[in-house]
């Protein structure tokens, strides 16, 4: 009995001091261009069991709320790190040309051009260890990333916001990524 009173103690103990460690975590600080953001959450996208990549929001300020982000004219930044070599530039622009299709206007000519650039952009090979990050503020727009190089600008607050809803929208591309991303 004393033995199983000891187990017991030490596993609270640990699932506490576990909990506790996360919530540290969870908002951590982040710097990038000069401007400083939290991280609102971060989650892995899988598929048939598959680890495909690691995507972390950062936020000002953090937010439950999907669409007060995605809507937000201010600072935020998306990171996907590739996990698989499965993952080629074929199929990434296509998941996002796909999670485009969730989005409002997305056959309205301005936007179809700028998805177009952006699959242009993400044409170079991609491997396991890449990293895209996709940058948004008001007065430099959405800026796309790979590796640290930047592959394109594009202008103004409604690209981002199709952007941003794949993974936030209503019909997510990952509705337990999406979860992860809003740190609930």
């Amino acid at each position: 009995m004393k033995t199983l009173a000891i187990t017991f103690f030490c596993l609270v103990i640990s699932a506490f001091g576990f909990s506790e460690k996360k919530a540290v975590d969870k908002h951590r600080p982040f710097s990038f261009e000069g401007i400083e953001y939290v991280e609102n959450g971060k989650g892995i996208r899988e598929k048939w069991f598959i680890e495909l990549y690691e995507t972390t929001l950062y936020l000002e300020t953090a937010s439950i709320n999907p669409e007060s982000i995605i809507n937000n004219d201010q600072p935020m930044l998306m990171s996907l790190r590739i996990l698989s070599d499965r993952i080629t530039h074929e199929k990434m622009v296509k998941a996002i040309n796909e999670g485009f299709h969730h989005t409002k206007g997305y056959n309205a000519p301005p936007l179809r051009q700028q998805i177009e650039a952006l699959s242009k952009a993400l044409s170079s090979k991609l491997h396991k260890g890449d990293t895209i990050v996709f940058a948004y503020t008001k007065d430099k727009g959405l800026r796309v990333y790979k590796n640290e190089k930047r592959l394109l600008t594009v202008a103004g607050l409604p690209f981002k916001q199709a952007l941003f809803r794949i993974w936030l929208g209503p019909k997510p591309a990952d509705k337990k990524l999406k979860q992860k991303l809003l740190g609930l």
